[in-house]
């Protein structure tokens, strides 16, 4: 039989099955792609599997992988795949190959691309793609771009990215020269309409579960990754490009003004939320109106008004390096002896896992959400909760001293527009470009600090160093950093995983930090100190550091004339958006009103004043108590804290996990719908 144009309908099957047999191939070479990268970066990572993780493990996550592989592989040849099914009939045939070709070319590209940066970025963030990676968006980018070439071997991964993009693809072509004759041979050879008709379905079925990752009703879903007892290989079951899909949809969630809020809070209002997490019972004339919730009034000084008060936020500083089993390096002697002779909170939990998120959790009061505040906060008001507002109210002109650049993150505008009095960064700092990446090292940075500081005005400083960053190109040696081989007592802890050279960086910002405080308490006595990290340092002595090395920053008040030493280390349990309601109840006389969503870390009742329950301090995806803490991205069972017994609550631990969602929820809605709290469950 022959159509109008006097080819053989046989001839046209015979092309339409011939082109999705390469359709075919083409599936087959992605998802084989895919599945080796899943054992490369197995292999890779090895030393992050856990101990009690067998193969049968591994081939459980490679299995479950496939699921998702088969998703990007089928996304991939889907429009060729319709392509095929609309233009045979019509003899162009030749054209829906030009379109495979065309992207099974974009297939290796894309792939290649993503697999190279998956590594370093998994090696950096401990994680594949999340919406963490649209922060660079508002990054300072030529920091960001030095970085990636200093830090991270760019012209080695743009070798090694051309080298098997190169590779792969005439293995690809290679590949779709081999024959599936057989295959071919039974799908061409029914003649009649009724069985070809079948086929032409039953291809159309398999393609559909194929891009779905499943036969059944559901397909693949980020809620079913977690197929093995091993958070690792849980990491591994998606794909980078599903993860990337994931970090997407969840920074777009995020960031929308009603799909933000059902992520965070459910199917409860903002309004019960506000309720059930301080567990007040207000009238209804107060309940709709978040600052009620967040009112405090001061109960009476406890020490007389400093004369300068610093908040001293440290690049990367985190908690493991002042545990007494790490001291033999020596790294983190300064802080350890501040805190000694002050008062160290070491059950304490960053707001966020980057610097803007705590940096603006400790300077907005508003706790971290997923929201990128430097952007949004630029164009509003100071909110109630606003440090600088704060803190002039006691008299105090307020100032931000940051060794980087204002471009980074917009921060220059964003704490101008809250409320910030002055605010240096590097090019006042130093007048020539600074060598660093990042802006100016620690050294110059306090003592810039120093000299501006007089005795004519009060002054609540929030310091922000740079040093202890990537690319780590700062020479330690030169400085003075002593440690030239990891010491015995903790050799077997390591595996190269942070190398001296890092560890070197940690060193020099703890020194210039207790430099710092001295050469200020000699000169102005009446001086406060309150230092914290910004986040976990991403860096470890080896690749599977426990919930609390991974988790914690410290928290350290100090003053030679104000604070007595308390000897042993705190436990009272906090966040960074506890720090300024601390500061405020030490200092401001009674009566004296703010709004805060933390609570004084000082005070001495045995539960939150204010919740009226058992005292906790809550992170981004993190809680910590007196006695267990968790980490709800790595794992959401409860750990134990170093020194102290482990006492594991069920109810306090699923209550937390509530008042975590909540407390998020209600910060997402001050930032974006202000103090005015909704009864209905999903806003307009």
């Amino acid at each position: 039989m022959f159509d109008s144009e006097g080819l053989t309908i046989s001839s046209k099957w015979q092309n339409y099955i011939e082109e999705f047999i390469e359709q075919l191939k083409v599936y087959i070479f992605t998802v084989v792609y895919l599945g080796l990268f899943r054992v490369v970066l197995i292999a890779y990572f090895n030393d992050k599997l856990d101990s009690s993780s067998s193969l049968g493990d591994i081939f459980l996550a490679m299995a479950h992988g496939y699921r998702f592989d088969s998703n990007i592989a089928a996304l991939f040849i889907l429009v060729p795949f319709l392509a095929n099914m609309a233009l045979s009939p019509l003899d162009l045939t030749p054209l829906v190959a030009y379109l495979r070709r065309g992207f099974s070319g974009f297939m290796v590209i894309v792939m290649t691309l993503v697999f190279v940066v998956t590594i370093p970025y998994f090696k950096e963030y401990d994680s594949q793609f999340d919406y963490f990676i649209f922060e660079i968006l508002y990054e300072d980018r030529s920091a960001v771009m030095r970085t990636i070439i200093e830090g991270y071997n760019l012209l080695s991964s743009i070798l090694a990215f051309s080298v098997v993009s190169i590779l792969c693809y005439f293995l690809l072509k290679r590949w779709q020269r081999l024959p599936f004759t057989a295959l071919s041979r039974i799908l061409t050879q029914p003649k009649n309409l009724f069985m070809r008709s079948l086929i032409a379905i039953v291809m159309v079925l398999l393609t559909f579960a194929a891009a779905r990752g499943s036969f059944r009703s559901r397909p693949a879903m980020r809620k079913w990754a977690d197929i093995t007892t091993d958070i690792f290989l849980n990491q591994t079951v998606m794909n980078p490009l599903r993860h990337l899909h994931y970090a997407y949809k969840d920074f777009k969630s995020i960031n929308s003004k009603k799909e933000g809020i059902q992520k965070l809070l459910g199917n409860i209002s903002v309004k019960t939320a506000a309720k059930e997490y301080f567990s007040l019972d207000l009238p209804d004339d107060k309940a709709s109106d978040l600052s009620n919730y967040l009112q405090r009034i001061a109960s009476g000084n406890q020490i007389e008004m400093p004369d300068h008060i610093f908040i001293i936020i440290m690049e990367s500083y985190d908690s493991w390096p002042l545990l007494p089993k790490y001291k033999s390096l020596k790294i983190a002697e300064s802080l350890d002896n501040l805190g000694e002779n002050g008062v160290f909170f070491n059950h304490f939990l960053p707001s966020g896992s980057n610097t803007i998120a705590s940096l603006s959790a400790i300077l907005m009061g508003i706790p971290y959400t997923g929201l990128n505040i430097s952007r949004i906060a630029a164009s509003k008001p100071p909110f109630i909760t606003s440090a600088p507002g704060i803190f002039k109210r006691l008299g105090y002109k307020t100032r931000l001293f940051y060794g980087g650049f204002l471009s980074w993150q917009n921060i220059g505008n964003l704490f101008q527009a809250q409320g910030i009095d002055e605010i240096f960064a590097a090019p006042s700092i130093e007048k020539k470009v600074p060598d660093g990446v990042w802006g100016v090292e620690d050294e110059p940075l306090f003592r810039f600090v120093q000299t501006n500081t007089t005795t004519r005005e009060k002054t609540f400083n929030i310091i922000l160093t740079t040093s202890y960053h990537p690319p780590f190109s700062m020479d330690v040696k030169s400085k003075g950093f002593p440690l030239n081989e990891i010491p015995a007592d903790i050799k077997s802890h390591y595996d190269v995983s942070i190398t001296l050279n890092q560890l070197g960086h940690f060193w020099y910002c703890d020194r210039e930090v207790g430099k710092f405080v001295n050469a200020i308490e000699k000169e102005h006595p009446s001086s406060l100190f309150a230092m914290t990290g910004d986040h976990y340092g991403r860096r470890f002595l080896n690749a599977r550091p426990s919930i609390y090395e991974h988790s914690s920053v410290p928290f350290i008040l100090y003053s030679k004339k104000f604070i007595a030493p308390q000897g042993t280390r705190n436990p009272t349990p906090g966040s960074h958006i506890d720090i300024v309601p601390t500061i405020v109840e030490l200092i401001a006389p009674a009566g004296f009103q703010y709004y805060s969503f933390g609570r004084s870390m000082l005070d001495k009742g045995e539960k939150d004043n204010k919740s009226g329950t058992d005292l906790f301090g809550i992170g981004h995806q993190t809680f910590v108590t007196e006695n267990f803490i968790a980490n709800l991205k790595i794992d959401r069972n409860p750990a134990p804290l170093p020194d102290t017994d482990f006492v594991y609550n069920s109810e306090l631990y699923h209550s937390l996990e509530k008042k975590h969602d909540q407390l998020l929820g209600l910060g997402w809605w001050l930032i974006l719908r202000g103090e005015v709290l909704e009864a209905s469950a999903v806003p307009d």
